[in-house]
């Protein structure tokens, strides 16, 4: 099966193969071209590690010092790790 790229207007082929895999999975069918897809991939990944790059900053702000006591005479998690506040 051909479909046409929504975005360039030139034909891909749609395997049946192709087709049972997004069938499978519960996807809408392609509607760009494998080119056109591939270009807009970098787009959307650059963008995510942005935002992920962004939450670590501000994880970073707020990072929590984690101090391993010894067990005696100390109230610590099971594992003997208690958290402090942020210095």
């Amino acid at each position: 099966m051909f479909k046409n790229c929504k975005i360039c207007g030139n034909e891909f082929e749609f395997t049946e193969g192709e087709a049972q895999f997004y069938q499978d999975r519960n996807l809408n069918e392609p509607k760009r071209c494998p080119l056109c897809r591939n270009k807009r991939l970098p787009d959307s990944r650059d963008k995510r590690i942005a935002e992920l790059e962004a939450q670590v900053r501000e994880l970073q702000k707020q990072r929590q010092v984690i101090v391993i006591e010894p067990t005696w005479g100390a109230q610590t998690t099971p594992l003997g790790v208690t958290t402090v506040s942020s210095i």
